[in-house]
C-alpha cells in the first residue's frame, strides 16, 4: 500500500488500485505579500504572469487548462519546496500546490500568504497493487468504520484545525 497525497485519477487508475477517497485535497494559490499584495485570486492573474507549479502534478494539469489559455505562463519545478523558495525570493506572480502541504510548508516563510483555495474536485486515496484486491478492500471497510463511528472527524480536526470536514467524511445521522 502506498500513503503519499496521491490524487485519484483515471490515469493514476490504470497502475494502481485506489481505495475509496479519504481526503479532497484543493490547491492553493500562494503569493509573495511583499512582492504582490493585492492578488487575491487566480481570476486576478493576468496575461505574462508567471505562475509556478510542481512538475506532474494534478494543480499543474489544472493550471495548464484554466490558466494557461489566459496567457499565464506556468514554470515548473521538480519539488514543491523549490517552487515556494523561488517565490519567496520574487521569481514569479504566484505558485500552486496542494493546499494541506503549502499551508504547513508556508509557516516559516512569513512573506508568503495562501490567498485562495482552488476546488479542483481532487480527492487522495491510497494505492494498491492490482493483484492485492483483498488488501484493498480491508482498507476501504476500516474507511468506512472511522467515518461512521466519527472517528476521522477527529482525526481530521486535529492535524487541520478550522479547516471545514467535507460531509462525506461526516458520520451519518
Amino acid at each position: 500500500m502506498v500513503a503519499a497525497a496521491s490524487t485519484i485519477t483515471e490515469e493514476r487508475e490504470q497502475t494502481v488500485d485506489f481505495s475509496d477517497p479519504y481526503f479532497n485535497s484543493r490547491q492553493a494559490l500562494v503569493v509573495n505579500t511583499s512582492e504582490t499584495p493585492d492578488l487575491a485570486s487566480a481570476d486576478q492573474l493576468q496575461s505574462g504572469d508567471v505562475l509556478g507549479v510542481q512538475r506532474g502534478t494534478t494543480g499543474a494539469a489544472w493550471a495548464k487548462d484554466n490558466l494557461v489559455p489566459n496567457g499565464i505562463e506556468l514554470q515548473t519545478f521538480t519539488s514543491a519546496t523549490d517552487g515556494l523558495r523561488a517565490l519567496e525570493g520574487g521569481a514569479m506572480t504566484a505558485f500552486m500546490a496542494d493546499e494541506p502541504f503549502v499551508a504547513e510548508a508556508i509557516t516559516d516563510l512569513p512573506s508568503l500568504s495562501v490567498v485562495q483555495g482552488i476546488d479542483t474536485d481532487e480527492v487522495y486515496g491510497l494505492a494498491f497493487s492490482p493483484e492485492n484486491p483483498e488488501l484493498r478492500d480491508a482498507v476501504n471497510l476500516m474507511l468506512a468504520e472511522i467515518i461512521s463511528d466519527g472517528t476521522y472527524v477527529s482525526i481530521y480536526e486535529k492535524w487541520f484545525p478550522g479547516a471545514p470536514i467535507p460531509p462525506e467524511f461526516q458520520p451519518s445521522a
